[in-house]
């Protein structure tokens, strides 16, 4: 499975378009709420189905000519020069299952027979404080690397420096989630030369499943914030970050994770794996080649 938007981005006032890798998706909702991903491409002339509108019976309307789409199957079933005669059975797109979980549209993009679990880190711990998306200039697969190595080129949480070089222990993989800590502590002045505190009083936790991610925020061992977030490759070049953000501590303890608006070069710079040669092995990218993630 994997997630092409979030649910408060599709309504039922009109279709919006969803990319994942080189493929666009139609996604609108019935006149019953239910989330519906068809392929973006109209079976007559190919206009895409995201610019057109949804009808008040629910079906999705090609904005070129007319022609109105079931969601969950695909089928055409109303093409205005046909009068009242039901289009040929022939007449569809493809439509994909879609599922709604945690704020999150995940959608089957593959053929494949069984339906595959959803990651187990989508779940949140407290009630959602923000949530949105947006681009980064780089391929999905890049992100997901300067994200687990260099998690502060990618992330801000306000008064709380992430100290990418400072592990707290080798990274770990348990049931296939990847699962690495970093050190953390308040922003603050220091003096040229001042010690370093080595106690740290935070620690960030980073765990990722396939194109998904989670990272928590821990005051000694008690949990302060959390976010998760779906890593999208949109096109060959661009990352779509969708995500969603909560604070689990009481609101004068706790701090926002949110991710940067682009990624911070200076972190990047100062990491052996970047300042080289940019993706030093390319060791995450499988997971966008293949259409599904177990």
């Amino acid at each position: 499975m994997h997630v092409l938007a979030l649910g408060s981005e599709v309504t039922k006032d009109r279709p919006i378009k969803a990319v994942w890798g080189s493929d666009d998706y139609a996604l609108f909702r019935d006149q019953q709420g239910e989330c519906h991903v068809l392929a973006d491409m109209c079976a007559h002339r190919r206009a895409p189905l995201s610019q057109g509108k949804i009808t008040p019976e629910g079906l999705i309307e090609c904005p070129y000519h007319g022609w109105r789409y079931d969601g969950a199957t695909g089928a055409c079933l109303k093409i205005p020069n046909l009068a009242d005669t039901s289009p040929p059975p022939a007449y569809r797109v493809r439509a994909f299952t879609a599922i709604e979980q945690d704020g999150f549209v995940w959608a089957q993009l593959s053929a494949d027979d069984e339906l595959p679990e959803i990651s187990p880190l989508a779940g949140l711990a407290g009630e959602i404080d923000a949530e949105g998306s947006h681009l980064f200039a780089c391929p999905a697969a890049v992100f997901l690397e300067a994200l687990t190595a260099v998690p502060g080129a990618c992330l801000t949480i306000p008064g709380i420096e992430i100290i990418d070089d400072h592990g707290l222990g080798d990274p770990q993989i348990v049931e296939g989630i990847w699962c690495a800590d970093f050190a953390a502590r308040p922003k603050r002045r220091r003096n040229p030369g001042s010690a370093e505190v080595s106690d740290f009083r935070y620690s960030l936790r980073l765990q990722t499943e396939g194109s998904i991610a989670r990272v928590r925020l821990y005051e000694k061992f008690a949990c302060i914030g959390e976010l998760v977030c779906a890593i999208v490759p949109h096109g060959a070049n661009l990352t779509r970050l969708i995500w969603r953000q909560c604070n689990v501590a009481q609101p004068q303890q706790s701090h926002a994770i949110r991710p940067r608006r682009y990624l911070d070069p200076a972190p990047l710079a100062a990491s052996p794996r970047f300042s080289n040669n940019g993706l030093s092995n390319g060791s995450f990218s499988q997971i966008f080649e293949s259409p599904v993630y177990a």
